[in-house]
């Protein structure tokens, strides 16, 4: 009996108690699998399409260092058949513990697997070639801020799911067959766009941009981010050391992270072009291609060099 099967028996057992009891909560006619962030959420629906029901745990809004989910989130996702974590998020670990405890039966995957992750040295935010990082239990948990990444989580979902329901393997081998192409183009759209700024800087406030930077050649400058700040006359000399043109700089600044006030500061002296970037967004395809186009339309920044 698959998994798929158990499910549906058990939503049949529960649509007859609620319907006993006179109670009016919905029970989903699909079977529920949870992730952790909505990116995550926007690759898994690309493959399972109308078979399962896709719940993502962390609002868009919210900042995924210190989330702690609300009990009704916890209750909704021991009730799924599988929790796909992200992976390196600092609460994935321990609440997966608490699903499993909650439900012996869920399936716990973890979608970062076979990433090469960069690995955190420990709050340190100036290192070349993309290699900015905080602390999280020594890995940069940010993944899915890479398009070559998401190659790599979307393949591991795709496994997990023809695992878990092999009576639809062939529907979601072939819609993530699209997926994985359409990755693959956008990865090369990016890398073509990128090409003339290789080896340039970005500013970040909080350092979630690690992998993308490595993709394509671009140094990533990370202002804030595990309790420390740069120092403006650090951040000048960071800026003439990644690179030897005239600076064409922006900065973007995330919506979890509330430092409009600083990083204002920082562009007027700096003469940047502050971007919004939120790495939590649901449109994941539309915020990475927004993401090159804020870094393919630079301002000058003369008065830096």
């Amino acid at each position: 009996m698959t998994d798929i099967v158990r499910y549906t028996l058990m939503l049949l057992g529960a649509a007859a108690v609620a319907a006993f009891s006179g109670c009016s909560s919905k029970v989903s006619s699909r079977p529920v699998v949870t992730v952790s962030i909505d990116p995550q959420k926007w690759l898994l629906d690309s493959i399972v399409g109308d078979k399962v029901e896709v719940r993502s745990l962390l609002p868009g809004d919210a900042n995924p260092e210190n989330f702690d989910p609300p009990l009704a989130a916890l209750k909704s996702a021991s009730g799924g058949i599988l929790y796909m974590k992200m992976g390196h998020l600092p609460w994935e670990d321990a609440l997966a513990l608490r699903l499993k405890d909650g439900n012996g039966r869920l399936r716990v995957v973890d979608t970062s697997e076979g990433i090469d992750l960069i690995a955190d040295s420990g709050h340190s935010h100036l290192h070349d070639d993309g290699d900015d990082h905080h602390d999280h239990a020594g890995t940069d948990p940010h993944t899915w801020t890479s398009v070559r990444n998401a190659r790599v989580i979307a393949s591991n979902m795709l496994d997990a799911m023809v695992e878990v329901d092999p009576v639809n393997a062939d529907e979601y081998r072939r819609r993530h067959a699209e997926l994985d192409r359409g990755l693959a183009r956008m990865d090369s759209a990016m890398s073509a766009r990128l090409a003339p700024l290789r080896g340039q800087g970005f500013m970040v406030w909080h350092p979630s941009l690690s992998y993308f930077a490595r993709d394509y050649g671009l140094t990533q400058i990370a202002l804030g981010g595990g309790g420390k700040e740069i120092s403006l006359p650090g951040l000048m000399d960071r800026l003439r050391s990644v690179s030897a043109s005239p600076g064409r700089l922006v900065m973007f600044v995330q919506p979890q992270m509330d430092e409009s006030g600083r990083s204002d500061a920082i562009v007027q002296a700096t003469g940047a072009r502050k971007a919004m970037f939120n790495p939590m967004a649901a449109d994941w395809d539309k915020t990475m291609m927004q993401l090159v186009d804020n870094l393919t339309e630079w301002t000058n920044s003369n008065d830096l060099y």
